[in-house]
């Protein structure tokens, strides 16, 4: 049976691109709410405990790992292997590459320094390297990066990169870096994409239809989730106008995400990045996207 990988995002529920212009910046929102966030980690690694000892891969933060550094050490000392996802929940484009470059930095040496472990691993928030940042992909090789799951190929809104491979692949730059990229899970249908990783996708999807895609998978698909996602607890308050598309995003199947998870643990097997990313940069056969533009403005 094919082992997934499993990952999750380690933020605010507040602190998403899609509903956060509508909740108020970072922290407002939250000391109207109380802060979840410590619990709903503990919550996850009894999740995965409960599941026979299952490790995953934590993109935590930088923001949140300084305000809670015991949830970084908790999931270290858990086993796990921690990730990056920046140091602030901004869209890659809407910061300049020096803030970016910066920004990685930092929330790097900050969770390696509280995890006592490399941190190789990178994500942005919301999936956002795509063509326009051309620069983002040298930003994140100089900030000590040897892996990456920030391209969703597949249309959203907010985000997507519909023509760049579904499976593992090489992101380079035209000065020659290169950077191994691990997409989430998505069916390509012709020209037609299903996104069935994680998130909201997962809650919305029916489950024996994950399960099947999941299953049938010839090799490993990249799964992700929040942890406020498995909290049953309603998100919010969400101030009246909020549009339909964020209260969705928030509450859409949260109460069964849980249950969901814990089936899937039960029926299939899941693992951290660092456990498939040696064979797969050694892998030949990998394709290459390689991004024309500002590569090394933010160097």
């Amino acid at each position: 049976m094919v082992s997934h990988v499993l990952s999750f995002d380690v933020e605010n529920w507040f602190d998403g691109n899609l509903h956060r212009r509508w909740t108020g910046r970072l922290g407002e929102t939250g000391a109207a709410t109380g802060d979840r966030l410590p619990a709903e980690v503990d919550a996850v690694l009894s999740l995965l405990s409960e599941a026979g000892g299952v490790k995953a891969t934590f993109f935590v933060l930088g923001s949140v790992a300084a305000a809670h550094p015991e949830v970084v050490r908790r999931l270290a000392d858990g086993g796990h292997e921690i990730g990056c996802h920046g140091m602030e929940h901004d869209l890659v484009r809407e910061v300049t590459p020096v803030r970016y470059l910066e920004g990685l930095r930092r929330a790097r040496g900050l969770l390696q320094e509280l995890s006592g472990q490399p941190v190789a691993g990178h994500r942005a928030p919301s999936w956002s390297i795509d063509r326009r940042v051309p620069w983002a992909v040298a930003a994140v090789i100089d900030a000590g990066f040897s892996y990456d799951s920030s391209v969703f190929p597949a249309r959203t809104p907010l985000y997507g990169e519909p023509s760049w491979p579904v499976a593992p692949f090489w992101l380079a730059t035209s000065a020659g870096k290169h950077l191994l990229e691990l997409p989430p899970a998505v069916l390509r249908l012709g020209p037609l994409s299903l996104p069935y990783g994680g998130g909201l996708y997962w809650r919305v999807l029916p489950f024996a239809l994950v399960h099947l895609l999941l299953r049938r998978a010839s090799s490993p698909r990249v799964t992700y989730l929040h942890p406020w996602e498995l909290n049953p607890e309603p998100a919010g308050p969400l101030p009246a106008g909020t549009p339909f598309a964020a209260r969705a995003a928030l509450h859409w199947g949260v109460k069964h995400s849980r249950g969901r998870l814990r089936r899937l643990l039960s029926a299939l097997g899941f693992q951290e990045f660092r456990a498939v990313v040696g064979s797969l940069s050694a892998d030949p056969r990998l394709p290459t996207v390689t991004l024309r533009g500002l590569e090394d403005e933010a160097a």
